[in-house]
């Protein structure tokens, strides 16, 4: 049982705002305004699959190639409305509400944002919720950037949903979309991070659109959206990012709200193609996003900031046309990824003389394979008519060579029976 999953079209494979708009909200089974405006932002960011560079991509300077497909994860702020409750909540001054809700796993979250005296933002949990270190570290540092950069920090609401194709859903049977999702054997699993999944990096997604969605909805950063150029915001922050610059910030916020969160450094391919779509990735600096080390919101805002110290490289691609990659849900459990890491690890440490050519070797064919990449997708750009009449015709190839072998294993099959 599988899943098949298209790659995006160029001009939607990447961070796109889906909408911002002032709306209605419902309280009390009527419509009504809310009292801060009603306005609602939603950004959706992409899944991915590595075509190229798994392992090798832990260490500069090599790279991945890496697809962005069509599940996505989509999160919604809009502003609270004032009441009593949300008064008492963020009663501390300088202090913000921040409620997250996930349909999809049945529970809601809420928060108080506030900034301690050494300058650090911080977070206090107003429920009983275990914790969910994703979404606090997204709310941490969404908003410190926020504030850092003249953003209009107030009460919000966050909701996320997540594209059935994240999650291992039950075989053989139709979902809705963004159907309810099992907390693993028994109702285990304190939020999504824990509950199965298929390895097309929800976290990463979830990370990014969460960070997208609240610089947006704040007035810090302008995204590309569906259908062309984006509202701007009401509310515009001082230092507002546009284009390249305004996905930059958020790709730079997300990978470090993506290493608070796990407590490790990793490559950070997945938050890359959940923020830019199709990619050929190469890291930044691990030292860079040392987790463990204390900062407060002025220094993660500088170390954020497009053109800074994070010094990732970052080439689009596109897959060309007529080309399509297949993900298959391998259930009942897949590999881990840590300790798979691990053994290649220990491997390449303990017999360094069998691993290093291996090494390289594979360093050497990931290229290739990117290279070929590149070159279709110039191809199909530069005659799109010569490349469609190749594609007609190794489908016809293909036909043909599937025919001539279902002809020879029904003559051997044939000729066994006899025997």
């Amino acid at each position: 049982h599988g899943t098949i999953l298209e790659t995006e079209p160029p001009t939607q494979c990447c961070l796109i705002l889906v909408t911002l708009a002032a709306t209605r909200m419902t309280e009390g089974g009527s419509a009504k305004a809310a009292k801060t405006g009603g306005r609602v932002t939603v950004c959706s960011a992409p899944g991915k699959v590595m075509v190229a560079g798994g392992y090798v991509v832990l260490e500069r300077p090599n790279a991945a190639l890496i697809a962005a497909v069509s599940a996505r994860v989509y999160t919604t702020v809009r502003d609270m409305p004032t009441s009593s409750a949300t008064k008492e909540a963020g009663a501390a001054k300088g202090s913000v509400v921040v409620e997250v809700a996930s349909p999809q796993l049945g529970e809601t979250r809420a928060y108080r944002y506030s900034v301690n005296s050494e300058g650090a933002g911080v977070v206090e949990r107003l429920d009983k919720a275990a914790c969910n270190p994703y979404v606090e570290a997204c709310v941490v540092h969404s908003l410190g950037v926020a504030k850092e950069r003249g953003g209009s920090l107030r009460d919000v609401r966050v909701t996320v949903h997540g594209d059935n194709s994240f999650y291992s859903m039950p075989k053989d049977e139709v979902q809705q979309r963004f159907a309810p999702i099992t907390k693993g054997e028994g109702g285990q699993g304190g939020h999504a991070a824990e509950v199965q999944k298929t390895g097309l990096g929800s976290s990463a997604a979830l990370t990014t659109s969460f960070v997208a969605s609240v610089l947006a909805h704040l007035g810090v950063v302008e995204l590309p959206s569906i259908g062309g150029a984006a509202p701007s915001p009401t509310r515009k922050a001082a230092q507002c990012l546009k284009g390249d610059d305004a996905i930059g910030l958020v790709h730079n916020t997300a990978q470090y709200c993506h290493c608070v969160a796990q407590g490790k450094i990793g490559s950070g391919f997945d938050i890359a193609s959940a923020s830019f779509g199709c990619c050929r990735y190469t890291r930044f600096t691990p030292s860079l996003l040392d987790a463990s080390r204390a900062m407060d919101t002025s220094q993660v805002n500088m170390l954020v900031a497009p053109g800074g110290e994070m010094d990732h490289q970052i080439t689009r691609w596109t897959l060309p046309e007529g080309i399509s990659i297949m993900v298959g849900d391998v259930r009942g459990g897949g590999s881990s990824t840590k300790s798979m890491v691990s053994a290649i690890n220990k491997f390449r440490k303990e017999q360094a003389e069998k691993a290093d050519p291996l090494w390289q070797q594979v360093i050497a064919n990931n290229e290739k394979v990117a290279q070929c990449f590149f070159k279709i997708a110039e191809a199909a750009a530069k005659d799109p008519e010569a490349y469609s009449k190749a594609l007609r015709r190794r489908e016809e190839d293909d036909q043909n060579e599937g025919s001539r072998d279902a002809e020879e294993e029904k003559s051997t099959d044939g000729g066994a029976s006899a025997d």
